[in-house]
């Protein structure tokens, strides 16, 4: 393949530096392009990686956080239904949920303490 530099400013850099490198001028360039090559196929890769991440793998995460979050919860909860102390119950039952929020949210039951 020719490639065919236009630019006059550019073409006297790429021969400086070709200079300098001792290299070919055509060399250096065919090294330039595979370099810019290799970068965006890297950058598609990156970018592919990112939306499996974003659109599969971080939403199947949170569903499964959410669903121990809902489990644990609910666990806790009836745990403080069968006792006869109803303090006690409330006490638990609000354990279950600042626990809940520290597993997931790492944050002691935040929305509990703007609904008060």
């Amino acid at each position: 393949m020719i490639v065919e530099i236009k630019n006059e400013d550019l073409e006297k850099a790429l021969k400086e530096i070709a200079y300098k490198e001792n290299v070919s001028v055509d060399k250096l360039v065919e090294d330039l392009l595979t370099f810019n090559l290799d970068h965006s196929l890297a950058t598609l890769a990156m970018k592919r990686i990112e939306f499996v991440l974003v659109n599969e793998i971080i939403p199947a995460v949170t569903n499964t956080q959410l669903n121990a979050l809902a489990a644990r919860h609910q666990i806790t909860n009836m745990h403080a239904d069968i006792l006869e102390d109803e303090e006690r119950a409330f006490a638990i039952a609000k354990e279950a949920t600042d626990l809940a929020y520290r597993s997931i949210f790492e944050e002691e039951g935040e929305e509990d303490e703007e609904s008060n």
